[in-house]
């Protein structure tokens, strides 16, 4: 009996061991299970990644665009900033060089692009070359940059007169700023700064406030160096603004000054750049690059409790044998079962990462395409621009001499009106075949050319609500013209008067203005206008007003004096039409391209003073639009 008790005591204790084995194999087994489950929900989160990627690319598109989330946590936002760091370093460098690839960089250059979305939303998109004197070195200017960014609301309060702040109550912008200084790289092979912005796409520590601030996304580039001949520094920026559609109610005056402060937001960097340097020319010359010497360990990983909840109820002795052995043959039952289950989760897993990887590699190929495609059409902008630049004349210009005898200027000018607005209804009709024509837009190019000459173009789109008639519009837009002298000297506080008196209501006349500034320098233009107003009674869509306006290149009665007078050609076309919009009303709006050439002055002008004559070029453009607001409103 005492044999036989202890050969059972012997076979219970290797029966508890393999209980014991085989508690320990299940645990296993939960926990991996439990692991499987957690990748499962995480490749449900990439699916989900995957689909915001896609919503990412195809919408209206930013190419420097890259979704930011900064959480509450410091240290993670630092590790999210930081994470981001090379990636926007890399890509802003590689945009930036494509889009400048066939310019001379030590000349000035300046494309703005501005137009509304469909949602509401309103858009600037800018590039621009800054050349600064030979004096400041790479460093110096890029330091000035720097120092502009550390206090730039003291700078916008300053030359916009307006008061802004970091956090402002109107209009709130959160931004990322990225910053590096290279001696030379494999983009780049000369001494250059760059400084990339980029919005922040949504944060946690301070959410945006849609219900009582115009949110205002920001991304840019500033890339300081110098040209292939290395003869001073130059300023590249690229910027993309995009002003969000209010979501409460703000009236239109209110938004075209949000509107217009996003406009001359960039212009303000040069500007206080040039003032900096020239005023602290010393002190930067000392002053070191500031940078950031804090150090930041990685805060341990919060390791997630693992342990699976279990209920171990304290067995009972059991003195029976066969009681164990049905324990025992259940667990590997289950075992058996929890196997099965493993292996179809593995496959299921399988074939679940299989799908993830075709998913992620499909998305990688697009998002890639989708950046090849960006540089190619950086490459060709920067080629365009270089074609703009290099050229002489302009798409609407035609060589023009009036002599001396009234009825020979009359016939000249009456000859080449069918020419006139034929080519100029052709070219803005071409120039438009893309676009919404019942959405604002508006883009300019100005620059300097290699003759000293500078060129200022500018298309845009301007849409009349407040207009009855596409004739009401026509009106004022011929009301403007017989009283312009009037109102660009109201407008601009530049005195214009009228030199010719042919400048009236007739459909084809010659205009001649003379322009003079404060300081006494003056400006003359010398240009044919035709008027055209065509109404199809049967198909209202179809009638149209027009106007056409091109300089005389010689004129035997009025000659220019270059030696006296600063000389403006100017060569412009605008139609006027009423469109469908999608919720079937119609709208009335004006099509807009012109071409104006600042020739070199041929005698001692101040840059302050060429500057103000330049700032005056683009302000003219707006006073039109305004004077028929003023007709219509009228009527």
């Amino acid at each position: 009996m005492s044999k036989m008790r202890s050969e059972m005591t012997g076979e219970s204790k290797q029966e508890l061991r393999l209980l014991e084995m085989l508690t320990a194999e299940k645990m296993a087994l939960l926990q991996e299970i439990e692991e499987l489950r957690l990748r499962v929900q995480e490749s449900e989160h990439e699916k989900k990644r995957e689909a915001h990627a896609r919503d990412t690319i195809s919408r209206e598109h930013n190419p420097l665009d890259t979704r930011i989330h900064l959480t509450t946590d410091p240290e993670q936002r630092r590790e999210c900033l930081l994470s981001l760091r090379n990636h926007k370093l890399r890509n802003a460098t590689e945009y930036i060089l494509a889009r400048t690839r066939h310019m001379d960089l030590s000349l000035e250059y300046g494309h703005d692009d501005c137009f509304g979305l469909s949602n509401g939303d309103y858009v600037v998109s800018n590039l621009k070359v800054e050349a600064f004197a030979s004096t400041h070195s790479t460093k110096d200017v890029f330091e000035a940059l720097l120092a502009f960014f550390s206090t730039q609301e003291l700078s916008l309060t300053e030359t916009l007169g307006l008061v802004t702040i970091h956090d402002e109550h109107e209009i709130e912008t959160n931004v990322a700023m990225f910053v590096q200084w290279n001696e030379r790289t494999d983009e780049l092979e000369r001494r250059h700064g760059i400084v990339v912005i980029d919005y922040v796409n949504q944060d946690d520590l301070y959410p945006y406030k849609s219900d009582d601030r115009i949110r205002q996304d920001v991304t840019g580039v500033f890339l300081v160096t110098t040209p292939e001949d290395g003869a001073a520094a130059s300023l590249i920026r690229w910027g993309h603004i995009r002003l969000r559609r209010p979501q409460f109610v703000l009236n239109q005056e209110m938004q075209k000054l949000a509107r217009e402060g996003i406009a001359k937001w960039g212009n303000v960097i040069p500007q206080v750049m040039r003032e900096r340097l020239s005023m602290t020319v010393a002190v930067l010359q000392k002053k070191e690059l500031g940078s950031g010497s804090g150090s930041s360990s990685p805060a341990p990983d919060d390791a997630p409790d693992s342990t699976p909840s279990t209920t171990s109820a304290r067995k009972k002795r059991k003195p029976t044998y066969y009681v164990r052995k049905e324990e025992a043959a259940a667990l590997t039952v289950q075992i058996s079962e929890l196997e099965a289950k493993l292996r179809s989760l593995e496959m299921a897993q399988r074939a679940q990462y299989d799908e993830l990887a075709r998913a992620l590699l499909a998305n990688a190929v697009l998002a890639n395409d989708v950046k090849q495609n960006d540089i190619t059409m950086a490459g060709l902008r920067g080629l365009m621009n270089k074609q703009s630049v290099q050229r002489k004349g302009n798409a609407l210009e035609t060589y023009i001499y009036l002599p001396e005898d009234p009825q020979q200027r009359r016939d000249v000018m009456w000859s080449m009106k069918d020419q006139k607005v034929f080519e100029g209804r052709e070219f803005l009709d071409e120039y438009t075949r893309c676009l919404d024509a019942t959405r604002s837009h508006r883009d300019i190019q100005m620059f300097d050319t290699e003759d000293g000459d500078y060129v200022y173009t500018q298309f845009d789109v301007t849409v009349f609500d407040e207009a009855a008639s596409v004739k009401q519009a026509f009106d004022g837009l011929v009301q403007f013209f017989v009283n312009q002298e009037v109102s660009t000297t109201a407008s601009l506080g530049v005195l214009t008067i009228r030199e010719s008196d042919d400048c009236s209501e007739a459909t084809v006349s010659q205009c001649r203005l003379l322009q003079a500034l404060p300081c006494g320098t003056e400006i003359e233009n010398n240009a044919i206008m035709y008027l055209l107003y065509e109404e199809d009674e049967e198909d209202p869509n179809s009638t149209y007003g027009m106007v056409v306006t091109d300089y005389v290149n010689e004129d035997a009665v009025y000659p220019y004096k270059p030696h006296e007078r600063l000389r403006e050609d100017v060569s412009a076309v605008g139609i006027i039409r009423r469109y469908p919009r999608p919720d079937g009303s119609l709208v009335v709006t004006m099509t807009r391209w012109a071409f104006v050439r600042l020739h070199a002055p041929r005698f001692d002008v101040p840059s302050g003073v060429l500057q103000s004559v330049k700032d005056t070029i683009a302000r003219w453009g707006d006073i039109m639009p305004m004077v028929m607001r003023e007709y219509m409103a009228r009527q």
